[in-house]
């Protein structure tokens, strides 16, 4: 072959950027120390996924190439069959990784890579199933490999197991929000938008390659391989965007306990024998008036709320008493979550504060308060009075 003879075109070209930019990415994650590490490693393989996905495209569409290298050895096509399977559980650890505090892998958690170890043995079944003749006319007609009811099926799962990886994603990050209520009092300043904008970004990603295989099997033409191109660049940009908002953002995001985790038994409080804190965890949902107490001691009296970025933990600190059963406290006697009894607790003073010190400003009132903006004083003032800051002074003073 002549160096003058062309032998990638634009589209060629920019698939091969997309595997060894990835695979480039992945190295670097490998190497990363700032953050998880188990969180740089799924990502690593992740980010090395769409990479191999990109890599298993060019080798079949690129027609040059498969003349050139690839034409006497069919079965190659079918080797990085697994990689596009690895992508939805390994968004999903990794989320999981990111929010979890608690986070570690498990055995179960290895199940959710089952699909993609089958593929390569489910994948010697199609090149049996195929036969020779079959196997080598498909190499340049897709036709006889998508006649092939295994193949079918191959392809079936990859497009549908990647969307539900991609939604159960989603859905965890809009669980997160909820679960961040019930341990911190200011969210304000917990960078998380940022997961959910590309997670959302993932699933529209995934909902074009659907409608890309849909188009696929209800038409032909060029129209499904452009839509089928146009996705992956849409997985190479999300990829970039992913890895770095990740270096970017890694100690920004605040973590929760895994509801679903594995238990851990909290350590004994330094007055308090173990054994009964033990008692106390497994009877999670039980609290004395004695312990309804002491959090109301570490309210009226401590005022721990007054601290701007109070935690679940430095209030049941405060109080002398395990997490979980300072948490059903606030949940069960006092029914509210975590945020909104603090952030009650600041209102109800600044009420006090409005009125007692006049020549004090809204905002200096906010901060005095334990609140770290005007915009979330305004927020909660409204939430539990019904009126603003300045109406409820003016309106008080006036009496």
């Amino acid at each position: 072959m002549s160096l003058q003879t062309p032998l990638f075109n634009f589209h060629d070209i920019a698939l091969i950027l997309v595997v060894f930019q990835n695979l480039l990415l992945a190295l670097l994650l490998m190497t990363v120390r700032q953050g998880k590490i188990v969180s740089n490693r799924l990502l690593s393989i992740f980010v090395a996924s769409i990479g191999l996905s990109a890599l298993d495209t060019l080798m079949y569409w690129c027609d040059p190439l498969k003349q050139a290298y690839l034409h006497d050895v069919p079965l190659v096509f079918f080797v990085f069959k697994f990689a596009i399977l690895l992508q939805g559980p390994l968004l999903f650890l990794y989320i999981k990784s990111v929010i979890y505090t608690d986070f570690a892998l498990h055995k179960r958690d290895y199940l959710h890579f089952l699909p993609a170890l089958v593929t390569p043995f489910y994948c010697l079944g199609v090149i049996a199933s195929l036969g020779a003749e079959n196997l080598h006319a498909g190499v340049h007609d897709y036709a006889a490999f998508w006649d092939n009811p295994f193949f079918r099926t191959l392809v079936l799962v990859q497009t549908l197991i990647v969307p539900v990886y991609a939604f159960a994603s989603l859905r965890l990050i809009l669980g997160y929000r909820k679960q961040l209520k019930e341990n911190y009092s200011n969210l304000d300043s917990i960078g998380r938008n940022w997961l959910k904008i590309l997670i959302i970004g993932f699933c529209l990603i995934c909902l074009w390659n659907l409608f890309g295989h849909i188009v696929s099997w209800l038409s032909s033409g060029d129209l499904p391989a452009l839509l089928g191109l146009l996705g992956n660049y849409l997985a190479f940009l999300f990829a970039n965007c992913l890895v770095f908002y990740s270096l970017l953002h890694s100690n920004v995001v605040q973590g929760v306990r895994d509801p679903q985790g594995e238990p851990v038994a909290p350590p004994p409080e330094p007055d308090e024998p173990e054994e009964e804190v033990s008692a106390i965890d497994n009877k999670r949902e039980e609290f004395s008036p004695e312990q309804i107490a002491a959090v109301e001691r570490a309210i009226h009296q401590d005022k721990v709320f007054l601290q701007q970025d109070l935690t679940l933990e430095e209030l049941a600190s405060s109080a002398r008493l395990p997490t979980r059963v300072t948490s059903n406290i606030i949940n069960r006697h006092f029914g509210m979550s975590f945020f909104d009894f603090i952030n009650y607790q600041r209102v109800e003073t600044a009420k006090a504060m409005l009125l007692a010190e006049p020549d004090k400003s809204v905002l200096e009132i906010a901060e005095m308060a334990g609140f770290n903006s005007k915009s979330a004083f305004n927020r909660f003032f409204k939430k539990f009075s019904g009126k603003t800051p300045t109406e409820f002074r003016r309106e008080n003073s006036a009496i």
